[in-house]
């Protein structure tokens, strides 16, 4: 529900600043778009029924091609390859605060993470073992370090 205005936003263009803002164009568009994600999304069974919403969003885009309405400019300039900026927002900073959260949230994430390797190994038929949960964890802690490094979000395996 919060993200509803954010989607109203986007669907009558994005730029409250621009011309075309609120045009029918961009509104018929979104309605488009939306009617053939939930149309994939009851038709499709399987992988594809998972990615509906990535196949909507390229059909709405091919049919928005001959309408005009696309612009690629910032893909023709784009490089060929990218890499992130190791923190982009400013250099770590320390405070006990957030540590302490963070410390939190690490442990119900591990605590997640733990119940969904068990649950998966069961799926599976392959128990997973301390082994397997110890380097689970591992590697979501690993991935958690590593991430704010590029700008990222906490890692999990449960997510």
């Amino acid at each position: 529900v919060s993200l509803l205005p954010v989607a109203f936003n986007w669907s009558q263009g994005g730029n409250a600043a621009a011309d075309d803002y609120g045009s029918m164009t961009n509104i018929t568009m979104a309605a488009v778009t939306l009617v053939i994600v939930l149309a994939l999304r009851k038709l499709l069974r399987g992988f594809l029924q998972q990615i509906a919403i990535l196949l909507g969003l390229v059909v709405g885009t091919l049919i928005a091609i001959p309408a005009g309405i696309t612009d690629f400019s910032a893909i023709k300039n784009a490089d060929v390859v990218g890499f992130p900026t190791p923190f982009a927002f400013g250099g770590p900073q320390f405070e006990i605060a957030a540590i302490i959260s963070m410390c939190i949230v690490m442990l119900v994430c591990m605590t997640e993470s733990t119940a969904d390797m068990l649950a998966l190994g069961k799926i599976v038929g392959r128990p997973a073992d301390e082994k397997i949960i110890e380097g689970g964890l591992r590697a979501d802690t690993l991935g958690s370090a590593i991430s704010p490094i590029f700008n990222g979000f906490m890692c999990s395996a449960f997510a």
